[in-house]
């Protein structure tokens, strides 16, 4: 049987393991970027709790992840600056579309670097991303300038 089609208590119980070692991660994380690659990077805790994308998706919309995401939130209030090195990304949005932004964060008393953060770490339903069928996966080559699949 795989964890996907694990029974509801074990679904349960593994909620709850989630959000206890979370916990611990919480108590002990140095800052949020620690917490957020241990907890839910790509090789962290939620990922090897729940391999199934079906299972992950479950676990996403249930409240111990919410309570995990508010975990996040907390850490990412203060003012450590994480160890890790960072990495700047250029996103292409219209003019309406960046006002919008610059108002919430003003509205929320907030950077618009930290909100567009903030969004950034929320799970989003998979049927309001667009597709784009010329993706490359990040080990090819086109991630960037010219032939990656954005328009011209």
């Amino acid at each position: 049987m795989t964890r996907d089609e694990s029974s509801t208590a074990e679904f349960r119980a593994l909620k709850q393991q989630a959000l206890q070692q979370a916990a611990s991660s919480f108590r002990a994380a140095e800052d949020w970027v620690v917490f957020f690659r241990k907890v839910l990077g790509r090789e962290g805790l939620i990922v090897q709790l729940f391999p199934g994308e079906r299972s992950r998706q479950a676990f996403e919309q249930s409240d111990e992840f919410r309570e995990i995401q508010r975990m996040l939130a907390k850490l990412r209030e203060q003012a450590v600056p994480p160890k890790e090195p960072t990495k700047v990304i250029t996103v292409r949005i219209p003019v309406s579309l960046h006002e919008s932004l610059r108002e919430e964060a003003h509205r929320r008393c907030t950077s618009v670097n930290k909100l567009c953060i903030s969004k950034l770490v929320q799970i989003i339903d998979d049927q309001l991303i667009p597709s784009d069928i010329s993706w490359r996966s990040p080990s090819g080559p086109g991630l960037s300038g010219r032939g990656d699949g954005e328009p011209g």
